[in-house]
């Protein structure tokens, strides 16, 4: 046996460590001699069985002669070309709340954003796809500058959407990518008729280094403390 390319390890305090793979998204809770194993430091032999057992059934540990990385482009190749379960980003604004240094966006200075009848094509382009590609999945994420600037036609869209992959036995998720800082206890609790929802919400590290890259627009003030609360919330 041999450790994954993709765990990476976390203090966690009394001789505790978070392993976390990347590649399957399992986290799990080892000591300081199944750290040390897992880093190679030590033959996994010493481990339990049922030790070892868990971390080959997360993929934390693998075959000597797997190749993750062949695992990796089948995975890619594999959502690529899959139909069954359709993936699309909206992005419905430009505009953001922040001025974080390092934003690719900021050449976007047009005011672009969505409106109801461009809304109406993308809608009907969606439903037709699902019914061209005979699809049973939909994800539907929304993407910007900050999409949580425009709530209501956000969650409009992602309503009408539903309601259709209801009607058509299709399976419906909502994703939004968001800086966070808007996740308000309102829109929470719209978010939350929705069955299956994603949130991606970022932070640049600890709370100095966070505030000085991660800045309101206006005021100049960090956003690391709003974007725990809304952690919290969420």
């Amino acid at each position: 046996m041999k450790p994954s390319l993709f765990n990476l390890i976390f203090p966690e305090g009394d001789n505790l460590y978070l392993v976390y793979n990347t590649l399957h998204g399992s986290i799990l809770e080892v000591d300081e001699q199944g750290k040390e194993a897992i880093q190679g430091k030590m033959s996994f032999d010493i481990l339990p069985s049922e030790y070892q057992e868990l971390l080959t059934a997360n993929g934390i540990l693998i075959d000597d002669d797997f190749d993750e990385m062949k695992e990796v482009q089948v995975k890619y190749e594999r959502f690529k070309y899959d139909k069954r379960n359709l993936l699309f980003t909206i992005l419905n604004s430009y505009e953001c709340n922040l001025d974080c240094p390092y934003c690719y966006e900021k050449k976007n200075t047009e005011q672009i954003a969505l409106d109801i009848e461009k809304a109406r094509l993308i809608i009907q382009f969606i439903t037709q796809q699902i019914i061209k590609n005979h699809s049973t999945g939909l994800s539907l994420f929304f993407f910007g500058g900050e999409p949580l600037l425009k709530p209501d036609l956000l969650l409009n869209v992602a309503s009408i959407l539903r309601q259709w992959c209801q009607a058509n036995l299709v399976f419906f998720e909502l994703g939004i990518v968001t800086n966070g800082t808007l996740l308000s206890p309102e829109i929470i609790s719209q978010l939350k008729e929705f069955e299956n929802v994603f949130i991606q919400i970022t932070l640049d590290g600890p709370e100095e280094v966070h505030n000085r890259r991660r800045m309101y627009r206006e005021g100049k003030r960090g956003t690391y403390s709003e974007i725990i609360a809304a952690l919290k919330r969420c």
